[in-house]
């Protein structure tokens, strides 16, 4: 388990909530599962985002198009105490 202040950022490949994705199949059961697990064991929460929903595209049009939220900001309590304009 992390212990003391964590905020841990990039790119985790793994859609977490319906709204995050567009077009394409349908987010991987077993990384959803294993993110939340590790998330949860580690006391860790997802921050939003003010600004773009999607941070990766296959940049195709019409009905080819795939748009997904992959990268992120994880945070414990520790750390959003230091950061009062931070949500999770």
């Amino acid at each position: 388990m992390l212990t003391g202040v964590w905020c841990i950022l990039g790119d985790f490949n793994v859609v977490l909530l319906t709204e995050e994705c567009f077009g394409g199949s349908a987010p991987n059961q077993v990384s959803y599962n294993e993110i939340l697990d590790w998330m949860n064991y580690n006391n860790l929460s997802n921050m939003f985002f003010s600004c773009a929903g999607f941070t990766w595209s296959n940049w195709r049009r019409g009905q080819q198009i795939i748009e997904s939220r992959l990268d992120r900001a994880l945070s414990n309590k520790d750390c959003l105490k230091g950061w009062s304009s931070c949500k999770s």
